[in-house]
């Protein structure tokens, strides 16, 4: 009881998950700009093919399941609001719960929520991987007409959709929900349906009537295995098992922050060398003040606004990003000389 209680009186304070994220981001800035990249240089400098790939998804993925789990907290706070049980009775009600009753309240707010995210999570799925489209596009183009890389591009493209759809899928509790999640990856969902087709002539090309076959089993097998766990466990409160009532609750407010922190940061870097060599080509001098809209339209930035003013709001969180944020740009910042004089060195 006193665990439960201290972990109301906590979460009453800051939201959890966006702590940890503010934190690892913050921790993984100053290890990699402080101490890896004086030393050994940045670590996707030359990033092959199936490593971008690998990145994207995650980014992707983890990405999606965030914003998965900002919906999710906004729906059980709205659905708190209307059985009267927010605010908490007995507690004293301050200006932010009054703010964040409202928010929950106003049918607007939850529409400027979810086309906020529509923005996030599209906008990554189409500008996120322009690098990565680059680069298999050139593959396919050099294939010959018997080459299954001919559709690499298509298979790319069903990956990439695939991973927003099951973050929303494994997340999100409930018809409603998982319908408001399809609306808002639109074209992600779109992308992994109609590339799902094409896909199959590529491991047709692959490996035959076996990679058709093995295709088709494994990628159904794996939509079918989701959804079924999630209609017979996850609809129907998997946390009422005993053990999975303790490991859930931190997969949910540390372990998934993390992942998303890192695979944030990892684009932010693919991000930052594709900048400086754009800068570069058009002789534009590589600085903080020319590479900022870079990181901008990137996604970390917008997608940490995003996920810091949607309901519930928490002051202390608030302050906490923008010191997480100031430090890692001043940690950026130090680096951006050596970035510029290897983008030079290299041409």
């Amino acid at each position: 009881m006193r665990n439960n209680a201290l972990a109301d009186k906590i979460s009453g304070l800051i939201n959890l998950d966006e702590l940890v994220f503010d934190l690892t981001l913050s921790v993984a800035a100053l290890v990699v700009y402080r101490l890896i990249v004086p030393r050994d240089g940045f670590l996707f400098m030359k990033t092959g093919v199936v490593e971008m790939i690998v990145i994207i998804l995650c980014v992707l993925f983890f990405t999606a399941l965030f914003f998965a789990g900002i919906l999710r907290k906004y729906d059980e706070l709205s659905e708190d609001c209307r059985l009267g049980i927010y605010p908490p009775a007995g507690n004293r009600i301050h200006a932010i719960d009054r703010l964040n009753k409202w928010m929950a309240e106003t049918p607007f707010v939850g529409f400027l929520l979810g086309a906020c995210i529509f923005v996030g999570i599209n906008g990554l799925f189409i500008l996120m991987p322009m690098d990565l489209y680059k680069a298999v596009t050139k593959i396919a183009v050099d294939a010959g007409r018997e080459d299954a890389n001919q559709f690499i591009v298509m298979f790319t493209l069903f990956l990439a959709g695939m991973s927003v759809i099951l973050a929303g899928v494994t997340l999100l509790k409930g018809l409603q929900s998982l319908m408001k999640w399809f609306t808002i990856t639109i074209i992600p969902f779109l992308a992994a349906v109609v590339m799902w087709i094409t896909s199959i002539i590529y491991f047709a090309y692959l490996f035959g009537a076996v990679g058709v076959i093995l295709f088709i089993l494994i990628s159904s097998g794996l939509v079918a295995g989701i959804v079924l766990l999630k209609v017979y466990f996850r609809d129907r409160e998997i946390t009422d098992i005993p053990v999975l009532e303790k490991v859930v609750p931190p997969v949910r407010m540390i372990v998934i922050p993390i992942f998303t922190a890192l695979a944030m940061m990892a684009w932010n870097e693919m991000i930052l060398i594709s900048s400086a060599n754009q800068l570069a080509d058009n002789h534009i001098s590589i600085d903080m003040a020319n590479i900022f809209p870079y990181l901008l339209l990137g996604g970390l930035i917008p997608i940490r606004a995003v996920i810091l003013f949607a309901p519930p709001v928490k002051p202390l969180n608030i302050v906490i990003a923008g010191a997480a944020f100031a430090w890692f740009f001043i940690n950026l910042d130090s680096v951006i000389v050596t970035l510029s004089n290897l983008v030079i060195s290299l041409r």
